[in-house]
């Protein structure tokens, strides 16, 4: 079971990432930077923000807030249960989708509440959440 739960920790955060088009302006920055070596991420952010080490702040609300927004739309289809929805929340062109199809959905919503029961032990063992969704030793330590 602890295994299932690791590996759906890495086909959530896929899913979560996977595909941009929450928002319009991330959707054309990630296609115009997914070309090899660029993946979603501080590429994507730098091009929001016009030059690298420019802050543009506005830009930078927005990308957090649409990721958020699909972040929630994920989990909540996750939690109903519902593969319409989660399909809708991560996109279809998603790579995500060529995983996990309607028929093996339910096993991965099964890895998603593993890791959820997970999370919540180790975060009752004074445990606190790093970077990467890992666990580390408590604050301080």
């Amino acid at each position: 079971m602890i295994v299932a739960a690791a590996a759906v920790m890495g086909l959530t955060q896929t899913s979560l990432a996977a595909d941009s088009s929450t928002s319009n302006t991330a959707s054309s920055t990630a296609s115009h930077l997914n070309n090899g070596h660029h993946k979603f991420g501080a590429g994507v952010i730098n091009k929001l923000m016009g030059k690298k080490g420019t802050n543009n702040a506005a830009n930078m609300a927005t990308l957090k807030a649409a990721r958020l927004k699909k972040q929630q739309a994920v989990a909540a289809a996750l939690d109903a249960s519902d593969y319409n929805a989660w399909v809708t929340a991560v996109g279809t062109s998603s790579p995500m989708v060529t995983k996990i199809t309607a028929s093996n959905f339910p096993q991965y919503v099964q890895a998603y509440q593993l890791r959820k029961q997970a999370d919540a032990i180790m975060t009752g063992l004074g445990l606190v959440k790093g970077q990467e969704n890992g666990f580390m030793g408590p604050l301080g330590k």
